[in-house]
């Protein structure tokens, strides 16, 4: 049985200055999210897309593991 993916993040990002690395800029993003979250999240499926100048970030977890880690932490 597949798991129910849930999408937890999605960001997008445009740069104008070729030299800054898109990918870099979107895994800081992506490390203060777990952070502000508590790192608890059990992340099943990363999607990165990005073209010049822009990145998008995508990330899913597995609803059922999200509840047995809630009722674990409470």
């Amino acid at each position: 049985m597949a798991r129910e993916k849930v999408e937890i993040f999605h960001e997008h990002f445009t740069y104008t200055d070729e030299k800054e690395n898109a990918r870099y800029g979107v895994q800081q993003q992506y490390n203060k999210w777990m952070e502000d979250n508590g790192g608890k999240i059990n992340v099943i499926d990363r999607q990165f897309h990005s073209s010049p100048g822009n990145v998008d970030i995508t990330l899913y977890y597995s609803k059922k593991e999200s509840e047995k880690t809630k009722k674990r932490d409470k």
